[in-house]
């Protein structure tokens, strides 16, 4: 209850603070990956180069009845990746409603989740995308 809860607090402060966005705040263009079976600590997980993609721990979600996981490709000459987990309750997965901005040099990635159904089974969140290379400079990671 106290996870959910913080992250509860954490979208509302995203969305006060979204709300009162600078005009010169940029949409910047994503692309959703297909992760599906793979199970990865909580937190956020970022990749530039396929060497830090490699240290990411994947392993199969065997609680969905995968027996493997295999990475997608991702072309780190022109994209990086940016995923996130966390953990929320709920009687089905979580809708998850996603937007990446970026103002002067920060970028920053706003979730709103939202529990579907007041049942108290842990649902796992997760979001993975890559964006553009271009949008980011080093001094985001």
């Amino acid at each position: 209850m106290k996870k959910t809860v913080s992250l509860l607090l954490f979208v509302f402060m995203q969305i006060a603070l979204f709300s009162q966005a600078k005009e010169d705040t940029l949409s910047i263009n994503f692309r959703d990956m297909d992760m599906l079976c793979s199970l990865v600590g909580v937190g956020i997980h970022t990749a530039r180069t396929n060497s830090e993609y490699n240290d990411i721990e994947f392993s199969a979600d065997k609680e969905a009845g995968c027996k493997r996981f295999r990475k997608p490709k991702i072309d780190f000459k022109n994209y990086a990746l940016i995923g996130y987990r966390s953990v929320t309750k709920g009687c089905f997965a979580p809708t998850i409603k996603k937007k990446i901005t970026k103002e002067d040099e920060s970028i920053t990635v706003h979730l709103t989740v939202e529990r579907n159904g007041k049942c108290n089974r842990e649902q796992d969140v997760y979001f993975w995308c890559v964006i553009p290379k271009e949008e980011f400079t080093k001094k985001h990671w």
